[in-house]
């Protein structure tokens, strides 16, 4: 398959900081990430895997590093992706703009830490009898969060995506569901520490494609299988509407940038071109754009021409080329793993936790 632009490389993040950083570092570092929406990012950064530069961004290669060390799947988060959006000037990680309006509020900037602890609340008040979450009660909390905005979110796909992520990597494992509990999701939204014992269940990312991905796909695919569809039913209407009936989207603003700290100035042309590698704000930045209303259902694209970069122009390598099985072979394997494997469990709310999760998939 083709081979990677970012090689699997966990061990340097697992080396970073060379000691703990202290409560007085870790403070500033959570102050400085307050425009952070990611959970993942913004814990990355607060305890020290993960350095930013003046401009607030990070390099796509310690965030792979991040990635791979805490065993996030590869295919969840294809590098081209990486490389169009963030290939040049690197990720916003203190500047990462919402790109959905469908969150849990929590990671919102500039609320204060009472209402932030509110949100929180809420979020926590979807947990099972057992006070745990499961794939079950994340996808409950998302489509709720779809449903309060009133035609407001065409797509639960992002939520889906995040909660399956954080599940597949965060998740206890002494039950025959991975699950996390409350302190687990408060260490992650508000404390920003890595859960309880995580370096014991850790299971680092090995290749381009392992059982980690197929891990995520299937609980990607049972959250819509077995939680929305049946909420559908019960309400009798989808927990989405049409993409052209979205009320609020993400989308560049008009003039950029702007200050995202209230006190604090928008950067200067010059700071940009001193700053940021490239000499130009990633479009998702909080700085350039955000949440906004859709104007004249017409819905903003990203499109090729505002692509920093991609993998060939950068690396010199072909992400189409191939040193062993075509992509479309994994690709196939892939969903067919998923389908027959939703089909064999579908009346069982049991998940049987790959043995060696990390282990690739293909040589």
């Amino acid at each position: 398959m083709p081979d990677l632009a970012i090689p699997i490389d966990y061990i340097s993040a697992a080396e970073k900081p060379p000691h703990p950083l202290t409560k007085a570092q870790m403070d500033k570092r959570r102050e400085d990430a307050e425009n952070c929406v990611c959970p993942f990012l913004k814990t990355g950064y607060v305890t020290g895997k993960l350095d930013a530069d003046k401009a607030g961004y990070v390099s796509i290669e310690q965030v792979y590093a991040m990635m791979d060390w805490a065993g996030v799947g590869r295919a969840a988060f294809p590098q081209e992706g990486y490389f169009n959006k963030f290939g040049i000037s690197g990720v916003p990680v203190l500047h990462l703009s919402r790109n959905r309006p469908n969150d849990s509020l929590v990671l919102h900037a500039h609320i204060g830490q009472e209402e932030r602890q509110k949100r929180m609340d809420d979020f926590l008040s979807y947990a099972n009898a057992d006070g745990e979450f499961t794939y079950i009660e994340l996808e409950k909390a998302a489509e709720a969060w779809c449903l309060d905005l009133e035609g407001g979110c065409d797509s639960l796909f992002g939520p889906r995506g995040e909660f399956a992520t954080i599940l597949t990597t965060f998740g206890r494992i002494d039950k025959s569901e991975k699950y996390l509990t409350k302190q687990d999701l408060t260490d992650l939204w508000i404390n920003n520490v890595w859960p309880e014992d995580f370096d014991l269940r850790r299971q680092p990312e090995k290749g381009p494609v392992t059982t980690i991905d197929l891990s995520m796909l299937w609980r990607f695919i049972k959250m819509k299988r077995q939680v929305e569809e049946p909420k559908e039913k019960e309400l009798g209407h989808p927990v989405t509407v049409a993409s052209a009936d979205q009320k609020y989207e993400f989308r560049p603003y008009d003039v950029y940038p702007v200050s995202d700290t209230p006190g604090e100035p928008a950067l200067t042309e010059q700071q940009v071109k001193d700053w940021v590698k490239g000499g130009e704000l990633c479009l998702f930045d909080s700085r350039v754009g955000g949440i906004q209303e859709v104007r004249n259902h017409t819905r903003w694209v990203f499109t090729p021409d505002m692509f920093q970069t991609t993998i060939a122009e950068q690396t010199g390598i072909d992400p189409n080329a191939s040193s062993g099985p075509p992509p479309l072979l994994i690709i196939i394997i892939v969903l067919a793993a998923g389908f027959f494997g939703y089909r064999r469990f579908a009346g069982s709310s049991k998940e049987p936790e790959p043995v060696g999760e990390a282990e690739p998939l293909t040589a």
